[in-house]
């Protein structure tokens, strides 16, 4: 065979090149491969304190970049607040952008596929409360075996989970993928690119018709004793022009909650937190926020015990008996310059 002309190689290696919907930069690209090669030549996850030198030597500060990276490609580290001892690691998004990376690229879109044939399958019975599974036997005739592991680290959790499952009576357990509702979202989906900018499209914050008042989402236990406490966030935010607040119980639209909540903290300007009671949810949904680099008010009971990885953080300390205090102080939180300068504004014709 002759040799390719200077044209053909140069199309091809434009066909090569990933999709950038979300117009990376050459730094931010050099983090997502630093982290990339550590996984594809280890077959694990670096810690920060890795990316933070290897990109040192590459003459770039790993926080100010990690700082603009968007959602939806790296995980496992606060965008914010990175620290050495946080595991990074990057979902199939990150890795579009990364060289090196078919065999992961092609593994994904194979998964991709069956969870979309599953969806449109599928007929749950009337008691079903899970989407469709889909075994180890026919995932295998689909892709590498050894694939499976990597897989299951980078799959988005809106396609699905895939996890070893011990079934009763097996001696061993077998790769099951339980494929996820909002699967429906990508049935379009024919390639990767396409996914990418299907992901991008989603966490993306609306610019037009957005709401003129900053978005501000409370995280909390719905317990009755703590309903003054949501009554006295109301208050603070109400005295503040351009600010308005919910929490998850106060959406309406149909869907799956956990999903719901996801996308109002990655919509919102601003998330308040109440520790009380170390609600297992509410702490899950804080690392999100901390993940997606939102700015963060937290409150927190006179003397609540704070968990090691929150315990230098400043909060507001209130009490059941003088929540107009709470109200006074998170009225005064917000109105800190240091708070509202984090905020964007919400349109382009909006003044802050």
């Amino acid at each position: 065979m002759g040799k390719e002309s200077g044209l053909i190689r140069s199309r091809r290696a434009a066909d090569s090149q990933p999709v950038d919907p979300f117009k990376l930069s050459k730094e931010q690209r050099s983090l997502l491969q630093a982290v990339f090669d550590v996984w594809h030549q280890n077959g694990a996850w670096p810690k920060w304190l890795y990316v933070h030198y290897e990109m040192k030597a590459r003459g770039f500060d790993a926080s100010a970049v990690l700082r603009t990276m968007p959602l939806g490609l790296v995980s496992g580290v606060s965008i914010g607040y990175p620290q050495f001892r946080d595991t990074v690691s990057l979902k199939i998004s990150g890795i579009n952008y990364c060289e090196r990376a078919q065999a992961q690229k092609e593994a994904f879109m194979a998964l991709l596929r069956l969870a979309q044939e599953a969806d449109r399958s599928y007929h749950p019975k009337p008691t079903d409360d899970a989407g469709p599974e889909i075994r180890e036997s026919e995932l295998r005739g689909h892709l590498p075996a050894e694939m499976l592991k990597p897989m299951s680290e980078v799959l988005d959790h809106w396609i699905g989970v895939l996890s070893p499952t011990h079934r009763a009576g097996a001696d061993h357990a077998e790769w099951v993928l339980t494929v996820s509702q909002e699967v429906q979202r990508f049935q379009a989906v024919n390639n990767l690119d396409q996914y990418v900018l299907a992901v991008a499209e989603w966490l993306r914050p609306p610019i037009a018709g957005r709401p003129k008042s900053r978005q501000i989402f409370v995280l909390m236990p719905f317990e009755d004793r703590q309903q003054p406490v949501y009554d006295a966030i109301r208050a603070a935010v109400a005295t503040v022009k351009g600010f308005v607040c919910k929490r998850s119980d106060e959406i309406t639209s149909p869907g799956r909650i956990s999903f719901q909540i996801i996308e109002a903290i990655q919509l919102s300007d601003l998330v308040i937190v109440d520790l009380w009671g170390h609600n297992p949810n509410v702490m899950y949904e804080l690392g999100f926020a901390h993940a997606a680099g939102k700015p963060t008010i937290l409150l927190a009971p006179k003397r609540y015990q704070s968990p090691f990885d929150i315990h230098d953080w400043r909060y507001i300390e209130y009490s059941h008996g003088e929540l107009q205090h709470l109200t006074q102080k998170l009225a005064a939180w917000l109105g800190e310059p240091s708070i509202l300068a984090t905020l964007p504004v919400s349109s382009p014709t909006t003044s802050a």
